[in-house]
């Protein structure tokens, strides 16, 4: 997985932790994507695609 390379390179970028996520959301893995959407959020509160997805896996849960 790419995005968890990316991460390990440099963990303080939101874009990454959301597109983490958005792979375990595509996997079916709902807590996985929550957590990584919320971490992403934590680095940028205003980073829509994070809270988008975050909106998006709570309502199918």
């Amino acid at each position: 997985m790419d995005f968890n390379t990316a991460i390990n390179l440099n963990g303080k970028i939101a874009e990454s932790w959301a597109n983490q996520a958005l792979v375990y959301e595509r996997r079916g893995d709902k807590a996985k994507a929550a957590k990584s959407y919320s971490h992403a959020i934590s680095l940028d509160s205003k980073y829509e695609p994070a809270r988008a997805g975050l909106a998006r896996v709570k309502a199918g849960a």
